[in-house]
């Protein structure tokens, strides 16, 4: 019992400094996997088509 909490405890360190680097990962896959995918033209071009209609988004400020 004596020698598994220090083991758990540099485990979990571990994990702890490779969180940024495997979300990072993570994020680049995903992110990489979206713009694999195929868009077909007919959806950029209604999407296109949609933007141009309502014009370009404007936000409002509520002054703070």
């Amino acid at each position: 019992m004596k020698k598994l909490i220090p083991i758990l405890l540099i485990v979990i360190g571990v994990l702890f400094l490779l969180t940024p680097f495997l979300l990072e990962q993570i994020i680049k896959n995903c992110s990489k996997s979206i713009m694999d995918e195929e868009i077909p033209r007919e959806i950029l071009k209604a999407n296109n088509n949609n933007h141009k209609k309502e014009g370009p988004i404007i936000w409002e400020s509520n002054g703070y």
